[in-house]
Formats: structure tokens, C-alpha cells, sequence
């Protein structure tokens, strides 16, 4: 798993027990959803 870290994933499960559909969950590395504000001098 941690070497697959940094790649966006997508994937479906179980969110709740007996929903009729599987819910869909997005993997994203916090470099890709920050990235824009770290590109604009955000520090922390």
C-alpha cells in the first residue's frame, strides 16, 4: 500500500451494510489536493 501511495486511486465498497450500491471512495495524496495552494506560497 505505501508504495502505491502517491498514485490517485478510485475504488467501490461497502459504505453502509445493505445499501443497494456500492458507495465509490477517492484515494488522493495530500501533495494533489493541496498542491495548489503550496504552488501559491502556502507554508505549514
Amino acid at each position: 500500500m505505501i508504495s502505491r501511495y502517491i498514485e490517485p486511486e478510485t475504488s467501490e465498497g461497502v459504505g453502509i451494510r445493505n445499501q443497494p450500491v456500492a458507495s465509490r471512495y477517492f484515494h488522493r495524496p495530500l501533495s494533489e489536493l493541496l498542491g495548489a495552494f503550496f504552488e501559491a506560497g502556502f507554508v505549514v
